[in-house]
């Protein structure tokens, strides 16, 4: 006789799953066994009673599908954060590349001669602009 629990909501899932799959086994065999394994036991056996074992599993089952449900609204619902997301930052990118063609347009010939071409930023917008669009160096856009 097994008294370890004085109710089914404190027997271990693995108790139950094994009780289960044993309750199983008795139904294939059927017979003798099948009798044995459900016959209900007074005083009651939390983790042995078939009915109490199954109701306690069906139970489990109604609140694992519940929780379940709440973690696929919670991730649909980070799902669509992350698209939105996703597009702002497509958006963001698009606003950086256009900013940084506007300012190669304004561009100067540098006073020294060398060829290359300069716009005065401050705060290192241009070295901003390229990290944000993950351009290295003087490359064009799209390279």
């Amino acid at each position: 006789m097994s008294n370890a629990y004085r109710d089914t909501r404190h027997v271990p899932l693995e108790k139950i799953i094994t009780r289960l799959k044993e309750l199983a086994d008795a139904i294939t065999r059927g017979g003798e066994s099948r009798d044995r394994e459900f016959t209900m036991r007074i005083p009651a056996e939390c983790d042995r009673d078939a009915d109490l074992v199954i109701a306690e599993a069906a139970t489990r089952l109604q609140q694992l599908e519940a929780a379940n449900r709440d973690l696929q609204a919670w991730f649909d619902d980070a799902r669509a954060e992350a698209e939105k997301a996703q597009k702002r930052i497509e958006d963001l990118e698009n606003v950086a590349t256009s900013i940084r063609r506007d300012l190669k347009l304004r561009a100067e010939p540098d006073w020294d001669g060398s060829g290359q071409q300069v716009v005065n930023l401050s705060a290192s917008i241009w070295d901003e602009l390229n990290c944000v669009l993950d351009i290295k160096g003087n490359r064009p856009e799209g390279k």
